[in-house]
């Protein structure tokens, strides 16, 4: 397996480098890398279980990279790792150790037969996310036990998203990892999220990324 990862231009890395950022603000600790041939697939958990009877979603945000040379690498490593490494400002990624027993990179998305299923308003998206984050807000300060059990409260609740229903966490990773346009309402067309389902996971896409929900 390889040690490390060269991505294709600085493009990539000032992106990867934005995604990692986004991703430690929103308090993912750990990205899983998945290299297949030239494409790099980096996923962080924004929601995730604590444990097997845990029942809330699980929701991803996930973005893809381009690397200019091939690679088979799939590995789950800590967030602030790789963030040093891309500190350094060099195509060239060296792998970070590996993190055992993270629970939600043991459930991979298919790789194919995904079917649309409809659009969500990137509008919508965005007040509901701000809607949860000032209901977070509200409690801090108040010990960090509270502040845990009402953010998995605020981002598992169940809302309609254009006829769609999913947990508000969707909104929260969409518009935290910055897959949401800088401002839609500045458009001639309303900016849409497309949204299609294969088995039991739902996938949220926009032109900057994806959030898939379990």
């Amino acid at each position: 397996m390889d040690d490390e990862l060269v991505l294709a231009s600085a493009l990539d890395l000032a992106d990867l480098t934005t995604f990692m950022s986004r991703s430690a603000a929103l308090g993912c600790e750990h990205v899983r890398v998945s290299a297949h041939g030239s494409l790099l697939v980096v996923s962080v958990g924004v929601l995730t279980r604590a444990s097997l009877l845990d029942t809330t979603p699980i929701v991803l945000g996930v973005r893809v990279f381009e690397l200019a040379t091939p690679s088979r690498l799939d590995r789950v490593i800590l967030v602030r790792a790789l963030t040093d490494r891309l500190a350094r400002v060099e195509l060239t990624l060296p792998m970070p150790p590996v993190v055992p027993g993270v629970s939600w990179s043991g459930v991979a998305p298919p790789s194919g037969g995904w079917s649309p299923v409809g659009t969500v308003s990137e509008g919508e998206l965005e007040s509901i996310a701000r809607e949860g984050i000032a209901e977070v807000a509200s409690v801090s300060g108040k010990g960090a036990i509270i502040v845990a059990r009402v953010r998995t409260e605020v981002w598992s609740r169940m809302r309609q998203l254009s006829g769609i229903e999913a947990p508000a966490g969707v909104a929260f990773a969409a518009y935290g990892l910055g897959f949401l346009s800088s401002d839609p309402s500045a458009a001639q067309e309303p900016s849409v999220v497309s949204v299609s389902r294969a088995a039991n996971w739902t996938r949220f896409t926009s032109p900057r990324g994806h959030v898939i929900l379990r």
